[in-house]
Parts: C-alpha cells; structure tokens; sequence
C-alpha cells in the first residue's frame, strides 16, 4: 500500500502521463535554448565590481594586497594587473577563508573555495571565472525537473518545470555572473528534492543527504536560512504539527546541517561589524509603507518571466507595456497558486507556496522594519522563483491534462516565447539591470579607440573592472589618490584618470598644472581626461 504521505495531484495521476507531441517538443526546444544561452558569449557582458570581489576572495586577496599594488606607484599594462590578482599557487584555501572572514563576511566559502580550485584548472579569464555559476544554472535545470517530479509524480510536469527554469531570463542572467547566486539555487532545489523524496520515501540515507545539501547550502548564501525555514514549516505543516517520525527525522537533520554551520559563525565572530559595513548601500529607506512596496515586488516577481530594464530605451518609452506585462505575470501566478491548492494536497502545494512566502516575507520585513532596500533587489528572491515556477508548471500541466488544452498551449507558447526572446536581448546586450558601472563600456571604448593612450587608475575594485575592459597592452599607471598627486609621464597621445576621490579631483589642477576634463556624454562618469 501507498504512504499516505505520498503526494496524489488529483488532476494529475501519479502515473507518468504522456504530453501533447508538439508540447514536448516545445519543451525539449525551449531547454536547449537555455542550456544555448547559458553557455552563449560567457564572456561577453561586463565585468563588474561584484565580480572583482569574487576574483580578490577566491584568490584570497585581502584589501592591503590590493592596496600594495598602487602604493608606491607603478607603471604597468592592463594585462599586468590582472595577472597580479589571479589565483595563485602559493595562496590556498586558509587565504580564501582569511578574505572572507576579515573582510567580506557578508559571503560563506563554498562557491569561493569551488572557483578557487577551478581558476587552477582552467585559467583567470573572464569566462573560466564565470563557468562555475553557468554550469551550477545547467545543473539546477536537472535539479528542477526530479524536484518537480518528486512533487507531482509525473515526468511530465518535471519537464514543465526545467523547460520554465531555462528560459527564464532571471537564472540565465546569473549563469553569466560570478557570484555564488547560481550555487544557492542549485542548493535549494536539490535540498528540495531531497525533502519531498524523504517523506514520500523514508530512508536514513535520503535523510543524511537532505541534511547534507542544507549544510552546503548555507555554506553557500546568507539567505538559505530562509530556505531552511520554509522547508521546516512545510514538514510541520504537512505533518499536522505532530511529532511524528517524518517531523523527529527532519529536525536530526537539521540540527546537524545548523552544528555544521557553527565553526563559521565562530570564526566570524570577532568580525560581526564587517556585517553592517559591508552592506551600507542597502541601508537606506527605500519604501514608505508596504503599498510603496508593490511596485518593486511586481518587478521582481515578472524579471522570472520576461527581461524588463527601464533603463533600455525600449522598456521607458513604452512604460504602460511594461506595466501590463508585470500585472499580467502577477495575475497568472496567483492564478496558478489558486488552481494549484484548490485542486491538489497540502503535500504538493505547500513547499511551492512556502518557497514564496516566508524568503519574500522575511525580505519585505527587513525592508519595512529596517530600512534595508532588498525588494528591489531579485537575486535575494532566488527561492521565490523556484516556487513560482513549479507553480506556473503545475497550473500548465492541469490546463494541457483537461478540456481547455488549447489554452495550456497558447499560454505555454507565450512563456517560452517571451523567454527565449529575452534570452536572445540578453545575449545581444553588453550589461543588464542587475549590473551597474554601464560608462565601463562607453569610456574603455573611447580609450582604446584613443590614439596611444595612457590611463591613470586610483586605487579602487571599481578600477580594476575598468581594467578588464581595457585593451590588454593599454600602459596604465597605479597609484593612491589619497596619497599622491601623479604626473602623466611624456610620449603619449591622450591621458585619462579613473576613479579618483572628489578631493583629488578638487586639487589636481592647482597642484599639477593640468586640467581634468569629463568625457563627452558621461559627465557623470568617475573617468576624466587629463589635458595640460
């Protein structure tokens, strides 16, 4: 006989049910355009300053070594400097835990120690570094599908779901960044997974690997706690609030996964204030009440469907389309969560619903209740989208099982359609609305179509992103602008200073005789050029 535990989607069989053939092969398509695109001009879009701390602490650079490389001053190529911060072979993993723990303890180690060993084996380029998070993205397509299979019972809706996961432009987006954001998605579908197939499947050994991808995941990202605790409700929950086997397994589990944690926040410890320093351009206000909130939410809730960018020209011109867009994706989500819950067990649709619920509520309360701009900001809703799109899968796959298929496939087409069409604006365009510093592009264009240029770079992680995009036999020359005043050397066609302080700005031209001039369209920029 069956566990009653076992989920039992009444619209859905537990038998594996067979798909239209033209949705499956929609599906197959839609998989293999987002395997294509995470793997598409890697190392094409820009490299920001997110991306050079990944490169500082996965090498185990802390801020002095850095540092020591502008002060005294030195002259060198682009190609030089970022040569000077790679991974190493005299630096291991004691130096990568140091540059976490003193300096950047708002990060855990696992996608730093993995990038570490990986730039070893495959070089310091931009794509190499990139790799780990595209190939963590592929992973949680697979991921995704047994999560969804372990769900519903049918491997039709676990292709629903991975084919929903490529194209989404959210996922393709961090495949192409070095951040440890595809990581944690990978931990949260896998620990998922493991969940569902524990209390369906008791066995000790599915338990120790539950515990054992919770462990990973919050060596991974600050937030999988979120994660943990809407796995812990959804047992609870399931379990009636009752102490039964499935509910004392679960928390053995996760008792270990947490005294796994603990020897990190030991370490940690005596460096808590780097906590607040390190996320001092959250704490701001950004939203007045929780009506100020939608709009951010909304946003963030449509960027798993459709790559909405108000800053593309396409996208502000044409605000009531994205408009209607956002109120769209919104509306079919909660219509597919209705569907979902009015016509499957607390089993199946109370892990999706939670995976939204507490991560987007805890978020909303730091915001309300601290002041911490987070709603805008949807790497932090990395979960969210997760139970989102079992959802939309869910609410497919009942639409394409009943009367209505045509509408199934007409809305299926839509999603895939839109996916792969922002997948393909992605792929064209050099930045995307989950980076700044786009006048990197503009300005390392104008140098190094300059006529024998020379570029003066301040100490700054800004300025070695600059770097990356400069011609690599561009003469650069590094200094301290809190400590000297440089003079451009003679024998050069045009000169530049990146990233320099305002004070250095406010004295250069009475102490050096020159004249600091912005560059034509980025007066905003932090890159001037210097004229005698």
């Amino acid at each position: 006989m069956a566990d009653q535990r076992s989920p039992q989607f009444r619209l859905l069989p537990l038998r594996a049910v067979d798909l239209p053939q033209g949705v499956t092969i929609a599906l197959i398509v839609a998989i293999a355009m987002g395997i294509f695109f995470r793997g598409f001009r890697l190392g094409h879009d820009l490299f920001w300053v997110d991306e050079v701390y990944t490169t500082f602490n996965s090498a185990g650079y802390t801020t002095q070594d850095i540092a020591a490389l502008f002060q005294p001053p030195r002259r060198l190529t682009a190609q030089d400097l970022l040569t000077a911060i790679q991974v190493t072979g005299d630096r291991g993993l004691t130096d990568v835990f140091r540059s976490l723990i003193t300096e950047d303890t708002t990060h855990v180690p696992l996608y730093y120690a993995v990038t570490h060993y990986w730039v070893q084996g495959f070089g310091s380029s931009v794509v190499a570094l990139r790799s780990p998070a595209a190939l963590f993205s592929l992973v949680s397509m697979g991921g995704m599908a047994l999560l969804a299979r372990s769900l519903f019972q049918s491997w039709g809706m676990a292709l629903l779901a991975a084919a929903l996961m490529a194209v989404s432009p959210f996922h393709v987006l961090y495949a192409h960044e070095a951040r440890p954001y595809s990581l944690w998605l990978l931990m949260t579908v896998v620990s998922s997974g493991l969940l569902v197939r524990s209390r369906s499947r008791p066995h000790s050994l599915t338990w120790v690997g539950y515990g054992l991808s919770v462990s990973l995941g919050l060596y991974t990202f600050l937030y999988m706690p979120l994660v943990v605790a809407a796995q812990a409700l959804y047992v609870l929950l399931a379990e009636r609030g009752r102490w039964t086997p499935v509910v004392r397994r679960c928390a053995v589990a996760l008792v270990g996964s947490g005294a796994s944690f603990v020897p990190w926040l030991v370490a940690i410890a005596p460096y808590r204030d780097n906590l607040t320093g390190n996320t001092r351009w959250q704490v701001q206000p950004a939203s007045a009440g929780p009506v100020a909130l939608l709009p951010n939410l909304g946003l963030t809730l449509a960027r798993g469907f459709v790559d909405i960018d108000p800053a593309v020209a396409f996208w502000r011109d044409l605000g009531w389309l994205s408009g209607l867009l956002i109120l769209a994706v919104v509306a079919g989500v909660v219509a597919s969560f209705g569907l979902l819950i009015r016509r499957t067990r607390f089993d199946q649709w109370g892990l999706p619903l939670l995976l939204v619920v507490v991560p987007a509520g805890a978020i909303v309360a730091l915001e309300l209740v601290i002041g911490q701009q987070q709603s805008g900001i949807p790497r932090y809703f990395t979960p969210c989208y997760v139970g989102i799109e079992l959802a939309v899968a869910a609410a497919l796959y009942s639409l394409l099982q009943s009367a209505r298929r045509r509408m199934g496939m007409i809305l299926l087409g839509v999603l895939i359609a839109v996916g792969i069409l922002s997948g393909i604006q992605g792929a064209i365009a050099a930045t995307g609305w989950h980076k700044s510093g786009d006048y990197i592009l503009a300005a390392t264009a104008e140098i190094n179509a300059a006529n024998q240029p020379f570029v003066l770079l301040d100490s700054d992680a800004w300025s070695i992103a600059f770097a990356h995009h400069l011609a690599p036999e561009t003469p650069l020359l590094l200094f301290n602008s809190g400590l000297v005043f440089p003079a451009p050397p003679a024998g050069y066609g045009r000169y530049f200073v990146v990233h320099p302080t305002p004070e250095w700005i406010d004295s250069y031209a009475e102490v050096s005789g020159y004249t600091l001039r912005s560059l034509e369209g980025l007066e905003t920029a932090p890159v001037w050029e210097i004229e005698p």
